[in-house]
């Protein structure tokens, strides 16, 4: 901001606008040229008396609430242009390659390394299917085939995003990452769905990988995605030995009760091998809990009964 001619002093800053929602903080610094608001606005904060990371100089290019979740994209000075989910950064175009990398490589390295370096025929190798739990703006997707689709030539992937809108959003203000688009290849499968409503319809053992890429658990939509029931289902849904990721909020003090809760869920559901690790997403502001855990080994006796079944029912429709 230039300074007044013959002031000493700064000109105070415009009041904040408050919203209904306690974590909508606003500085307006008017509009562009385009009509497009500028200001700095809170991000990141649970709510109204959580600390907040002020987003400075940022165009608001899009603004809409959708039955579920407020919907926002923004160009800002710090991170490049970023999608808000309920003013919580879900990615910025600056560093999200930082955050698909911790969801996806742990899971998916330990597979390539076993997998033939070379494939004449995408029949030769066994299917390989990807569940995704969110992920709506399409990114982790994309860099599933981009990576790693060369070297698992049967790779399926299967999107369940509750809201339609963050896909059409993403499509409308991002260019794709890579050489790969999540929303036209054929390979993917995109469900509008409530995530735990959705697996429960999922047979057993129809997922070599699961990866939870959704919003933190101060989002409505997202509770349910922390529930006992719903990484029971998790657990059902995977193979045995197959993996599970999810970014489980910041490692800041504050969350360490939610942590041991949600370890004590896992381990409950099933999951083994619980994997630990940080790492700085900027836009995040601060350092990014992610976890890894593994179905175990062999099948419980009502799952094998289940997968007798489905092969009963399997060899009747091919007789």
């Amino acid at each position: 901001m230039n300074q007044p001619s013959g002031s000493g002093t700064l000109p105070p800053a415009p009041p904040p606008v408050r919203s209904t929602d306690p974590r909508d903080l606003t500085f307006p610094r008017g509009k562009d040229i385009y009509g497009n608001s500028l200001a700095d606005i809170c991000v990141n904060g649970d709510d109204i008396d959580d600390d907040c990371y002020l987003l400075r100089n940022t165009t608001i290019l899009f603004d809409e609430r959708s039955k579920f979740q407020r919907v926002e994209v923004v160009d800002s000075a710090s991170f490049g242009r970023c999608m808000l989910l309920d003013r919580v950064v879900q990615f910025c175009e600056s560093d999200n390659h930082i955050y698909t990398r911790n969801m996806v490589d742990p899971a998916l390295l330990p597979v390539l390394d076993s997998a033939p370096a070379a494939l004449p025929q995408a029949g030769q190798q066994s299917p390989f299917h990807i569940q995704l739990i969110g992920g709506g703006d399409g990114w982790i997707a994309s860099y599933l085939l981009d990576a790693y689709a060369s070297r698992l030539p049967n790779l399926t992937i299967s999107i369940v995003d509750i809201d339609p809108l963050v896909p059409k959003t993403t499509q409308r203000f991002f260019a794709p990452a890579g050489s790969s688009n999540s929303f036209t290849d054929p390979r993917v499968q995109w469900h509008h769905a409530s995530a735990p409503d959705h697996l429960v319809n999922l047979p057993s053992h129809s997922a070599d990988v699961v990866i939870i890429d959704c919003t933190d658990p101060s989002a409505e939509a997202a509770r349910v995605l922390y529930t006992p029931s719903f990484y029971e289902q998790v657990n059902r849904v995977l193979v045995p030995g197959g993996k599970v990721t999810q970014q489980m909020n910041t490692d800041h003090e504050d969350y360490k009760g939610f942590l041991n809760a949600a370890e004590k869920t896992w381990t409950k559901a099933g999951l083994i091998g619980l994997s630990k690790w940080t790492e700085y997403v900027p836009s995040y502001g601060g350092r990014s809990v992610f976890w890894m855990a593994e179905k175990a080994g062999g099948v419980p006796e009502d799952e094998e009964e289940e997968l007798n079944d489905n092969d009963t029912q399997a060899s009747s429709s091919l007789q």
